[in-house]
């Protein structure tokens, strides 16, 4: 009998191409340039206008079309999976056959148009990945301070059990009080009252024990 636990097995995670912001911004610039040639082009609006069909790209429209080749072919070079997913805003695998079928054909007619929704959101992949190359980072510095026996360093003691704090704690490690006192609060009249005070230096209420 198969182990159930096998079967429900998460499937892996897509692996989508890591950009630089320099790459990203070329392309989209690229794109971007690409987009106004084609249709500043005089012949395509001269066409649009007199309803002609089958009419030849001119200059700029040419021009604009090389460049939106040069962006799309690069991009299904380096990250075919992430383009035609929209880094999984697509989810192909979902879909039945007729769906793919008509989110097929809309996704080749207006590649053009959704080549900035998948910037954005390879952009935000390249925070994500930055993100998490920080906290990375900081795990193995962590881990090599300790590997070498550097202990943080303390200042000062415990206002509850006296033991040594640790430099930037906001509690203690050994008992869990709060590093700094906070203030009181008067719940009548609003006057702010020392940590242990037990009445309200203005009106005399009485105030709660000290929150650590």
């Amino acid at each position: 009998m198969a182990d159930p636990t096998l079967q429900q097995a998460p499937s892996p995670t897509p692996q989508y191409y890591h950009y630089n912001r320099g790459l990203l911004a070329a392309f989209a610039a690229v794109w971007a340039i690409s987009l106004i040639l084609m249709f500043t082009d005089s012949v395509i609006r001269s066409s649009a206008q007199s309803s002609a069909h089958g009419s030849s790209l001119g200059v700029t429209g040419s021009i604009g079309a090389v460049l939106l080749l040069c962006v799309i072919v690069p991009v299904l070079a380096l990250d075919w999976r992430g383009f035609t997913t929209l880094h999984g805003v697509i989810k192909w695998g979902q879909m039945t056959s007729w769906h793919k079928l008509v989110v097929g054909y809309f996704f080749i007619s207006f590649s053009m148009l959704l080549l900035p929704v998948y910037f954005i959101q390879a952009y935000r992949r390249i925070r994500q990945d930055a993100a998490l190359d920080r906290a990375q980072q900081q795990h193995r510095v962590a881990e090599l301070e300790a590997s070498l026996g550097i202990m943080p360093a303390t200042e000062g003691a415990c206002r509850n059990c006296h033991k040594p704090m640790q430099v930037g704690a906001d509690f203690c490690a050994y008992c869990g009080t709060t590093a700094v006192e906070k203030p009181k609060v008067c719940p009548l009249c609003a006057t702010v009252a020392l940590p242990d005070a037990r009445f309200c230096p203005k009106c005399r209420t009485p105030l709660g024990p000290a929150t650590n």
